[in-house]
């Protein structure tokens, strides 16, 4: 189904890009930024269909000119983790779960050809936008993602 503009309103809380995720114990094996066509003979971690990653993952790949191998699919991201912190395979994954597993995963960054973003939107029907409940949840969306871009700026300014 095709999303409508007419009937739905979307407004972005932020913008995610996509990780390799790799055991720490192969980060010194890769140069970074990662070019994935140097990774044909690495086995992969996938998200099961449907997910935002999943779709990401298989367009990363088809850039790359080549069908990853994928041992397992999981139902969620913290398997997912999980599974590459054990050293089952490495994952294409959101920023935003870099505070997962700080110690036994690390997230490299994409060359340039596969680098992706994910927009983390709230979502909700045109005829509800009055309703106090999504006028409250909307309120809330506004004040995270201005405490993100907050952190962000004080992140960026630290000499």
């Amino acid at each position: 189904d095709e999303y409508n503009t007419q009937l739905f309103e979307t407004w972005t809380i932020f913008s995610d890009s996509i990780f390799l995720a790799v055991p720490v114990t192969d980060v010194d094996l890769l140069e970074s930024p990662v070019d994935l066509c140097q990774l044909q003979n690495k086995k992969f971690i996938a998200l099961s269909e449907g997910f935002a990653t999943w779709r990401g993952f298989q367009e990363a790949f088809k850039i790359a000119g080549f069908e990853p191998e994928i041992t397992v699919r999981v139902h969620d991201i913290f398997s997912l983790m999980s599974m590459v912190n054990a050293g089952v395979g490495y994952s294409l994954i959101p920023g935003r779960m870099r505070d997962l597993f700080t110690s036994g995963i690390r997230l490299l960054p994409l060359q340039i050809p596969y680098r992706m973003e994910q927009e983390i939107s709230l979502v909700f029907p045109r005829s509800q936008e009055t309703h106090p409940s999504i006028l409250s949840l909307l309120a809330e969306c506004r004040m995270y993602a201005r405490q993100l871009t907050m952190e962000k700026t004080d992140v960026n300014s630290v000499p």
